[in-house]
């Protein structure tokens, strides 16, 4: 059972240290610019509940700023799939 435990990991890293580059700078180029425009768009993330209602609506009635908005409150990998690629206990 541990053997194939094992077997699982190694191929849920190399799956993932596999993944092409050039499909993670084209994701990257297409966010940057999401991301930039939320961060403007919310100035200063301090001052967010004295943003106007009508501005966070605005700004969260785009699909693309809804997804960036969810990215803000954590990281887009897990810790455990983090921990598993880097092949570290802690």
């Amino acid at each position: 059972m541990d053997a194939a435990r094992r077997a699982a990991i190694e191929r849920f890293r190399n799956e993932r240290l596999d993944e092409p580059l050039e499909k993670y700078l084209d994701e990257f180029d297409k966010w940057q610019g999401v991301f930039e425009d939320l961060m403007e768009s919310l100035i200063d993330l301090s001052e967010i509940t004295s943003i106007s209602d009508a501005m966070r609506i605005e700004t969260l009635s785009d699909l693309e700023m809804q997804i960036a908005f969810r990215y803000l409150a954590g990281p887009p990998i897990s810790k455990d799939d983090l921990k598993t690629i880097a092949d570290v206990k802690s």
